[in-house]
Order: C-alpha cells, then structure tokens, then sequence
C-alpha cells in the first residue's frame, strides 16, 4: 500500500500591516508549498477591483515552495477593501491548484488635525515657529516636500523637524517673518503617512 502526496496548498500575507489593516505600498507575498508553472503567475495572481502590478517569483524554497511577490503600480487606494486571488495555477504535474484569496482593507489616509499659528490668528510673533499636527505619523520626506510656507505670496525658507513620533512637522523660518503680513502654510496631496498611506487631500 501506499498514500499519495496531499494537494498543493496556498499561503497570502500581505507585507506591510497597519493595525488590521495594510499600508498603501504594501505588496503581497504568495508561497504555495510545491513547485508550480511559474508563468502562470503573472495572469493567476490578480487584485480584485483590479489594480496593475508586477509578479516576481523569488528563489524555490528547499522543499519545492515557490514563493512570488505582487507589488501592486503606484500604492492602493486609502481606506478601501480589495482581495488578492489567486487562481489558475497548476502544479509541477499539471494539476489545479485550487483559488484562494486574501480580503484586506488599506488603512484611512491621513490628515490634517491642526496648525500653529490657528487660522485667522492675529499679532503672531515674527520669530514664530509654526507646526503641523497630523493624524499618524508621516513620512519626513514626502511630508517636508509637500510643506509649503508663504509671506506675502512670498516662499518663506526656513528647517524642518518632526515631533511626536513623527505626528507633528515642525518648521523654523530662517528669518523673521515680515511685519503685518499674512502668512498660509499648506501641505499637498504628495505627503505620506510613514506606512505609504497619501494625505486624504491638500490642507
């Protein structure tokens, strides 16, 4: 007597998790335990609503595992369900492998919660430093690049730091601001919470 081996089997994780939930740059790593058709994958591997993305197949396991690596193009989209599925590969002796899927949800997109100076205060101190508090933590260089501070109309220069485990974007004008003018800081759309996540809109 003798028993046949068991029918291959498929394992998703996604690769950056905020909470319950994943990042927007995540990507997702497919490991099914047996030898596979690697060409397949690339039409087998798919996001539902679709999103492009590459598939790339890492190095076989030593027990025959394939490993591959969906990286959607461009990040997903702030607080919304998508599911990774996988269907339509065969294993190394032609049979089917059956579907299986991952149901994710990407985390909310960050915002603005408030500025120092508040909007429409008066007789704020030329040697002002000004800030902005943020909903979670941001990454520094998106967010320093998407920060903006005019006098006047006028670009004003001046360093940025972060505080609070990254939640709060310091800035310190290198000179002192004009007298009786009106100052606007602003942060576009092109900052990134620290997980990938875009800012929900420009403040």
């Amino acid at each position: 007597g003798f028993l046949t081996r068991a029918p291959a089997s498929v394992a998703i994780v996604a690769t950056e998790k905020v909470g319950t939930r994943v990042g927007g740059s995540t990507a997702f790593e497919v490991t099914v335990d047996q030898p596979v058709d690697p060409s397949e994958a690339s039409t087998a591997i798919r996001l539902e609503p679709a999103v492009p993305g590459t598939v790339v197949a890492t190095d076989a396991g030593p027990d025959g595992a394939t490993t591959f690596v969906f990286t959607p193009d461009g990040g997903l989209r702030a607080d919304t369900r998508y599911r990774l599925v996988v269907a339509g590969l065969h294993d190394s002796d032609g049979a089917a492998i059956v579907a299986t899927s991952l149901l994710v949800r990407t985390a909310e997109a960050p915002s603005v919660v408030r500025f120092r100076p508040r909007a429409d205060t008066m007789d704020v101190a030329r040697d002002a430093t000004l800030s902005v508090r943020f909903t979670d933590a941001m990454d520094p260089v998106s967010t320093t690049k998407a920060f903006t501070v005019t006098a006047g109309g006028k670009a004003i220069t001046g360093t940025v730091s972060f505080a609070e485990g990254g939640t709060v974007l310091v800035f310190k004008p290198k000179a002192l601001l004009p007298y009786f003018t009106a100052v606007a800081m602003t942060v576009a759309t092109t900052a990134e919470a620290a997980d990938g996540t875009p800012i929900g809109a420009a403040v």
